[in-house]
């Protein structure tokens, strides 16, 4: 039987990728996943899935084997197949167009077959070293050694950097972080666009999502601290917290936290312990945001 396995980067990728989690799905089920701002390799390591339709009764939409998937600003459900075992890569924000060169406007909201984004051949060694291979954690370095492979940071690229050295800047006006980067606002709002695939207002958003749904989720439990932590994490308050959880989960925090203690096996993303939760999916400012007392 196959355990969840959540294992850092090698150092080489350490600044590009957060820790790398292969996620065993033994019965078929809807997962329900939340917005993302990192964008993100899935790679079917067994089994296979497919995009759940959001608001109609189409056929759900099959998923390719090796994907590359952009930021996204709403909630998704993905269906699996039994006995399905998941690689996920989440890039650190900012890194993927670094490498890549196109902007991740481009592949907001989309999932593409990583073959359209990286050389087919190399993908495909890729697979069939996984396919060969019976060691779960054996998987996870055959999908390293690529992204090793294939990662070619541009010496010239052109990122917002938001790794400041204080993170309250995060938070600052658009106009003070165009001029600490030396380009003007207009500038700085379709470097913006193009690497991290979304706006500041959003990246805010989610970076201030993150905390709030980790705190929530791991802290000792939610009845009367929905005030304190729409609060805490810099909400207008506690009806603004519960309409953005809505928008970016598609449920409400006290609903969120009912599910997660439930038996529905879709929200297993929901169910990581706090530091283990971190380590995947949130970024560096975010938990700078914490240490400088913002979050």
């Amino acid at each position: 039987m196959i355990a969840p396995l959540i294992l850092p980067p090698r150092p080489e990728l350490a600044p590009w990728i957060h820790h790398i989690l292969l996620m065993p799905l033994r019965e078929s089920c809807v997962s329900q996943l939340p917005a993302v701002l990192s964008p993100a390799i899935l790679i079917f390591a067994r089994g296979s899935g497919w995009q759940q339709p959001e608001h109609d009764a189409s056929a759900p939409a099959p998923l390719p084997r090796a994907g590359l998937s952009g930021p996204r600003l709403r909630p998704a459900a993905t269906r699996s197949a039994p006995d399905t075992c998941v690689i996920s890569i989440l890039f650190r924000p900012g890194m993927l167009a670094e490498a890549l060169g196109p902007g991740l406007n481009e592949l907001r909201g989309q999932t593409v077959p990583l073959d359209a984004a990286f050389p087919p051949a190399q993908v495909a060694r890729m697979l069939a070293r996984i396919d060969e291979d019976g060691q779960p954690a054996r998987w996870i370095e055959h999908a390293q050694q690529w992204l090793v492979d294939n990662l070619r940071p541009r010496a010239n690229a052109h990122r917002a950097r938001l790794e400041l050295g204080d993170p309250r800047l995060l938070f600052a006006p658009a106009a003070q972080l165009a001029g600490s980067l030396g380009i003007g606002q207009r500038q700085f709002e379709r470097r913006m666009d193009r690497v991290y695939g979304t706006t500041l207002r959003d990246l805010r958003r989610l970076a201030r999502f993150g905390l709030s749904l980790s705190d929530l989720l791991t802290g000792a439990g939610w009845r009367g601290r929905l005030a304190h932590l729409a609060q805490h994490y810099g909400y207008f308050d506690q009806p603004h917290m519960v309409r953005e959880f809505v928008a970016l989960t598609g449920h409400a925090p006290a609903r969120l936290v009912q599910l997660a203690a439930g038996d529905d096996a879709g929200f297993w993303i929901y169910r990581f312990a706090r530091r283990d939760f971190r380590s995947l999916f949130l970024t560096r400012q975010a938990a700078a945001l914490e240490a400088a007392g913002l979050g």
